[in-house]
């Protein structure tokens, strides 16, 4: 096609002035776009986000290879680069649906949000239908009333700040009137400078000085969520961690 494979695996090396045949550049476009289709979306969120990241990286080399007129180069990289992202996310959706496979329905859990009588909202950097899949396993999802994924902010969900503000706003609440749990401790700090109560699921071992709360699992955190409602009254009483000694609380 362009002087044979041999000329072709060596065309970035050709000097300057170099004009490629037609067809060269066509069928070298069309890997290109074959191999962007899945980049060049993120690289322009992320732009528009001001959050540089692996995508935009990937796509400002990949210009500037097709502008030196490294053609091969360019589309090489593109495809090996989509094949990795392939890849891996095939490895997390195996992933999540084998977590998914181990769940079953909870009736502790499905009667412990039914006594909470406030909305209540997911708000997840996962996207919807893994989100969905998870609640219908566990036969809670009509405890829900929105559900907010990672497409639903354009894939620039926690911890940007500008999330969390769109969600108190779309439900109409002040920050102080929210309980956010959480199992990740970097995506408290934006929800506790909006003034939201903050509840960190973990496991002891991690440093949570935005969480007012650490608990070890989802119950014991719906336990606290009733007693600050007043709506525990059935209940044995729990300990609370004070807030104002969350700095010295390891989680």
């Amino acid at each position: 096609l362009h002087g044979g494979v041999a000329h072709a695996l060596t065309a970035g090396e050709v000097g300057v002035g170099h004009e490629f045949p037609v067809w060269s550049r066509i069928l070298y476009t069309a890997a290109l776009v074959t191999g962007a289709w899945r980049i060049v979306p993120k690289a322009l969120r992320a732009l528009r986000a001001m959050r540089p990241d692996m995508n935009l990286l990937m796509t400002m080399a990949v210009i500037g290879a097709v502008i030196i007129g490294q053609w091969l180069e360019a589309a090489t990289v593109t495809f090996l680069f989509s094949l990795a992202l392939w890849l891996e996310a095939r490895s997390v959706q195996r992933a999540r649906r084998a977590i998914e496979e181990l769940l079953q329905q909870n009736g502790d859990l499905d009667a412990a949000l039914g006594r909470l009588p406030v909305p209540k909202v997911i708000f997840t950097n996962s996207p919807r239908e893994h989100a969905e899949r998870v609640l219908n396993r566990l036969g809670i999802a009509h405890h829900f009333e929105q559900l907010f994924d990672l497409r639903y902010f354009n894939f620039v969900g926690k911890p940007d700040p500008a999330a969390y503000e769109h969600i108190l706003e779309k439900l109409g609440v002040a920050g102080r009137e929210a309980l956010l749990f959480e199992d990740t401790p970097h995506n408290l700090g934006p929800a506790k400078a909006l003034g939201m109560t903050t509840l960190l699921i973990c496991d002891g071992s991690q440093l949570c000085a935005d969480a007012d709360y650490h608990v070890p699992d989802v119950m014991s955190g719906l336990r606290i969520a009733e007693r600050l409602i007043g709506v525990s009254e059935s209940l044995p009483p729990a300990p609370l961690p004070a807030p104002r000694q969350r700095e010295r609380v390891h989680c």
